[in-house]
């Protein structure tokens, strides 16, 4: 939305009252907010053009709120979008506070939970508390977001000791959005730089996360603006792990030990962009 002056403006969510109690709910067991779309004449110049507008938005804080009262919610939907422009900061930051309180007071009876963005977007303050959420789910799929590379493991080796997720058996990052730096020609080999940490970072955090996760079945970690992926299934009873290693990328020897790759040795399959390796068990001993 713009303003008369052309400033950009954050887009109506309805709120509740600042105080507001909610009643508690225990019938209700799934939870989405789906968007609502309805035909809005718009005028160009002397013509009309008719375009879906969204009605029935509220913030994310108000939807927590919700969630948070019903208190035999075991699947629960949630888009992360705030379209809150960074001209208000002042807003961004109560957004981002109630936001993570939010998450804090969410039912223990959730299970399956999914985040995604419509739009592209990262988690920021939210991801602390996601990952203490987290510990309690069985399934957790994050769409179309900026993965943080401490989402997971904070501080890449060193995972804090309360660090377990001993029920998780589905971890799936999709459509994961990679932020490219500004592009200049003449600096390629320092953007392929970047991008191989920042893959290294990320698939290393990962790999030591899982390592806590005894109950794990499927892993699948894809982006939207790379060629790279990583998954980990059950195939004939045996967990196999394949990466794909696109623009001449290789696993580092952090990744191999993160993910105890047997023999620190991944093997060419399907065609020369794929590696694998195979575990008699979860987690590898």
């Amino acid at each position: 939305m713009e303003g008369g002056a052309g400033d950009e403006m954050a887009p109506y969510r309805a709120e509740f009252v600042p105080g507001y109690s909610l009643p508690r709910a225990s019938c209700i067991t799934s939870l989405d907010f789906p968007k609502l779309l309805s035909p809005e004449t718009i005028w160009v110049e002397t013509w009309a053009l008719d375009m879906p507008c969204d009605e029935n938005e509220i913030s994310m804080p108000a939807r927590l709120s919700i969630a948070s009262a019903c208190s035999a919610l075991e699947n629960f939907r949630l888009d992360l979008v705030d379209e809150i422009p960074s001209s208000e900061p002042n807003m961004r930051s109560t957004w981002r506070t109630a936001a993570a309180q939010g998450f804090s007071q969410l039912p223990r009876t959730i299970k399956d939970m999914t985040l995604y963005r419509g739009d592209s977007g990262r988690l920021d303050e939210s991801a602390k508390q996601l990952q203490m959420f987290s510990m309690q789910l069985r399934h957790l799929r994050i769409e179309s977001l900026e993965i943080l590379r401490g989402l997971f493991c904070p501080d890449g080796l060193g995972l804090p000791i309360e660090a377990h997720w001993p029920y998780l058996e589905t971890l799936h990052l999709k459509d994961q959005y990679y932020v490219t730096p500004p592009f200049h020609g003449e600096l390629q080999p320092a953007y392929d730089l970047i991008r191989e940490r920042y893959l290294n970072k990320l698939y290393t955090n990962l790999g030591h996360a899982a390592q806590k996760m005894p109950c794990l079945k499927s892993v699948i970690l894809t982006f939207r603006n790379l060629d790279h992926e990583l998954e980990l299934s059950i195939k004939n009873k045996r967990y196999n792990l394949t990466l794909c290693v696109m623009d001449n990328y290789q696993p580092s020897h952090e990744f191999l030990e993160a993910w105890k790759v047997p023999g620190e040795s991944l093997q060419p399959c399907i065609n020369k962009f794929w590696r694998e390796t195979t575990y008699p068990s979860w987690p590898p001993s």
